[in-house]
């Protein structure tokens, strides 16, 4: 489905049943179910085919938004000042408010110089000076604080040795820190071997690698394109992988019983799929994605 927008796009995301885009003004927008207030407007009304507004207070210009994903229908932003907003269902107490009250239009969190955040499910992550810091649910030591216990104030991720940290991303009861240096640690669930560490909990895979496969793999495996293919951008939500090539092509593989790789199938890709071209960024949640393409690359009628 293609929406219309009144600008420019920046970035795409997504909290699962919504989607946003920032526009190069810094204004966002936001469609799909607003019944928690994940849309930010002000209300609990769904806008399907319309984007609307996301309602900041007045002089707030927004500079960023999770790309990788936000937490189950809440949604987050960060400011050109470094600070960060958040509103909707905030099932968890993910936005370390001291709370779990859903909020519908976005609030201001308790953190300053925000340089990368991530969410999912109902936790999420924030780099705020240099510290890392976590709030919501800690069902499988997702938050990294060395304990089980669920927070809805921030308690500081233990591990990372005040390491600078290039980004932040999160999946249901996992999270996960890329630092300059090119290192990567991950901690939480790893039923799926999301740990990367050789070690595995339980499940079954669903073609989520790409590879052909569907058995389970506890250790690290390249990202196989197709041939010619070079990938510059991933995104993943759930049991689907996504891929951006060079020339802004959009693979996608993995489970597909909701449409989710995108090629008009309901059916598990194990291999990549081209589902779309001219595209500039992407954005995943379990069972849907959002993409911007090129304007001369979008249907005729409504724009992406």
């Amino acid at each position: 489905m293609a929406v219309r927008l009144p600008g420019k796009v920046a970035e795409v995301g997504t909290s699962n049943a919504a989607q946003y885009a920032l526009l190069i003004d810094g204004s966002l927008y936001a469609w799909g179910l607003g019944s928690q207030g994940e849309l930010g407007d002000g209300s609990t009304a769904s806008s399907f085919t319309t984007p609307v507004r996301v309602r900041f207070p007045p002089g707030v210009k927004i500079a960023s938004i999770p790309t990788d994903a936000m937490p189950y229908d809440t949604g987050l932003a960060v400011d050109t000042r470094g600070h960060v907003w958040g509103w909707g269902r905030n099932g968890g107490g993910e936005l370390c408010l001291g709370t779990k009250a859903a909020y519908l239009v976005p609030v201001e969190l308790p953190f300053a110089g925000v340089t990368a955040l991530a969410g999912a499910s109902h936790h999420a992550l924030y780099d705020a000076g240099g510290t890392i810091w976590a709030c919501g649910q800690n069902v499988a030591g997702d938050l990294g604080d060395g304990s089980r216990a669920s927070t809805t104030v921030p308690v500081r991720v233990a591990g990372l040795g005040g390491q600078p940290v290039a980004r932040l991303v999160a999946s249901f009861a996992n999270s996960g820190a890329l630092l300059t240096s090119g290192q990567y640690y991950d901690w939480g669930y790893n039923g799926q071997g999301q740990l990367g560490d050789g070690h595995i909990g339980h499940s079954s895979d669903a073609g989520q690698l790409g590879n052909g496969q569907r058995q389970l793999q506890p250790a690290p495996v390249p990202i196989q394109p197709p041939a010619g293919i070079t990938y510059h951008a991933l995104a993943t939500g759930s049991a689907t992988s996504y891929a951006i090539s060079t020339t802004g092509k959009v693979y996608a593989w993995g489970t597909g019983h909701l449409g989710q790789v995108g090629d008009g199938l309901t059916r598990t890709a194990v291999t990549p799929v081209l589902v779309a071209a001219a595209a500039t960024a992407i954005s995943s949640t379990a069972n849907n994605a959002v993409v911007n393409v090129l304007p001369s690359a979008r249907p005729a009628g409504p724009n992406t």
